[in-house]
């Protein structure tokens, strides 16, 4: 009796371990099942309550339900919050559903100017305006590779530095090609299309007549799923692919070519801060589309209790923001000279578990050569051709092929 408990546990392990060996989708699926939606289902309904627990209880002031605005300050409490002396400026995309709202909330109250984007135009300006005179409405398709979102941004963005993106826009459940475009070719296009106000940051601004040498630098976070996990790769077709995505699998490749980009971006222009985050389970509009019986969990009360409010979610992304402003724009990895390594903030902190094909550089290239380079040359030539440049001379990666790229 006193052996069965250790050598069941033994089984079990040795059991997983077989299973991961395993390159197939089961093994991807298992990862995603323990370190995705099981990790996130125990943070959730036991680790969280525990917390709060330890916390002394929600007040009446940070009580929170699911489909209430009310802000959970307990979820995760972050004690690096960076408010700006002045107003940065601070772009969302996806801004005005499931966490994109309170992100930009809890960008207005660091003392930036958020750029909200999204859209709906009459939700967008009707919640631009409730955020007061430091909100401006851009309308924006994120499946729109035309240019005209960019640049109307870019003109609204005049002259000024841009502090912080968040490519939060994201679909899932319709077909494979909008799944693709809306998550993955919208942020990429977007990202570069920004570089220039990027840079714009990264000089030293007058603040009350006095030279600041030490600006914070710029930071871009691509919000991500657990997803991921049951990913290889981003197949080029599903770009072209009208099929619905009924299993949810192209949303997961372009979870992971989110994060592949990211890895491209940190390559090509090392100055640039690119972080990863994932909000966890979160009860959006979103997931509760592409879920059939969500009207029945929120009704027997499992929603409260295996969910994070959009609140909860947005936490994680703003700690991500507040950690990278927090970063010297001369600090670098030992081993590579880029500004960091990939980070992903899950809960409210970084260190979340990502996969290996999400950090791999031979795979984000192919994703480049395969998928975002081809409509990035269309819309954005120049930068494309500084991409590809600066991947082959400049950064950790090497683009094989022709160098020619005029």
């Amino acid at each position: 009796r006193l052996l069965l408990p250790p050598l069941l546990a033994m089984l079990a392990t040795t059991g997983i371990r077989v299973c991961y060996g395993v390159a197939s989708p089961f093994r991807r699926n298992l990862r995603w099942a323990v370190h995705g939606i099981g990790a996130e289902l125990l943070t959730n309904a036991v680790v969280r309550p525990l917390s709060i627990a330890f916390q002394g209880g929600h007040s009446a002031k940070n009580k929170t339900d699911i489909g209430t605005n009310t802000l959970d300050t307990t979820e995760y409490p972050n004690n690096n919050v960076q408010t700006t002396t002045t107003r940065e400026i601070a772009i969302v995309t996806g801004a005005t559903g499931g966490i994109g709202t309170e992100i930009c909330r809890g960008l207005l109250a660091r003392n930036y100017h958020v750029f909200v984007l999204a859209r709906n135009v009459s939700r967008g300006q009707e919640f631009a305006n409730s955020l007061g005179p430091h909100a401006t409405f851009i309308e924006y398709h994120a499946d729109r590779f035309d240019g005209a979102a960019a640049a109307a941004l870019i003109r609204a963005v005049g002259d000024k530095p841009v502090a912080v993106l968040v490519n939060n826009a994201g679909t899932m459940g319709g077909s494979k090609s909008d799944t693709i475009k809306v998550n993955l070719i919208g942020p990429t296009v977007l990202t570069l299309s920004l570089l220039d106000s990027f840079k714009l940051q990264l000089q030293p601004q007058q603040r009350g007549g006095i030279q600041d040498v030490a600006s914070a630098p710029p930071v871009v976070v691509n919000v991500g799923s657990s997803s991921h996990l049951r990913a290889d790769k981003c197949n080029p077709q599903n770009l072209e692919s009208n099929e619905i995505d009924t299993n949810l699998a192209a949303y997961a490749e372009s979870k992971l070519g989110l994060m592949q980009f990211s890895n491209i971006v940190r390559s090509a222009y090392p100055w640039l801060l690119v972080i990863d985050a994932h909000p966890g389970l979160v009860w959006t509009p979103l997931l509760q589309n592409s879920f059939p019986n969500a009207k029945l969990l929120k009704r027997i009360g499992l929603a409260t209790l295996l969910y994070k409010t959009p609140e909860g979610g947005a936490s994680t992304i703003l700690a991500a923001v507040d950690d990278g402003r927090l970063t010297s724009p001369t600090t670098t990895s030992s081993s590579t000279g880029r500004i960091r390594d990939q980070v992903y903030f899950a809960n409210g902190k970084p260190g979340g578990y990502a996969s290996e094909e999400s950090r791999d550089e031979t795979a984000s290239i192919e994703l480049w050569k395969d998928v975002l380079g081809p409509v990035v040359r269309e819309v954005v030539l120049g930068v494309y051709n500084e991409v590809h440049t600066n991947l082959m001379v400049g950064g950790g990666m090497v683009v094989d092929g022709d160098s020619s790229v005029s």
